[in-house]
């Protein structure tokens, strides 16, 4: 078997193990932000101080579109998620560990929908 075969074979073979332990509730599965880790630097450039107080900032205050972007990636992850699982995840959790205040409110906010999700994992 070639290598490339191999890596095809075990990559293809995750989601539906997960899949199945998931629906045997031996695990919780979570997703992240589709496509963006820095989603809380989309919202606002101002997010890095939360982390580094004494971060230089760009003198534009917030990404253009960025919080439309961020809700976007949020959106496609739940749909991916649902789509692949079955059910939509219980929360979501920030890709690469980024985290702001304004970003774990969007979250909640996306996530929301009349939803368990509002309770997404920070």
């Amino acid at each position: 078997m070639q290598l490339v075969e191999l890596i095809g074979r075990e990559t293809g073979a995750v989601v539906p193990r997960y899949h199945k332990l998931a629906a045997q509730g031996r695990i919780e599965l979570t997703p992240a932000p589709h496509f963006h880790p820095i989603g809380p630097l989309l919202i606002s450039f101002e997010a890095a101080r939360e982390a580094l107080p004494g971060a230089p900032l760009p003198q534009s205050s917030h990404y253009p579109g960025g919080r439309t972007r961020a809700s976007a990636h949020i959106a496609a992850a739940r749909e991916s998620h649902t789509r692949r699982f079955g059910q939509a995840p219980a929360g979501m959790w920030p890709a690469e560990g980024a985290v702001s205040q304004v970003f774990v409110d969007l979250l909640a906010e996306v996530a929301a929908n009349g939803s368990p999700a509002a309770k997404a994992c920070w």
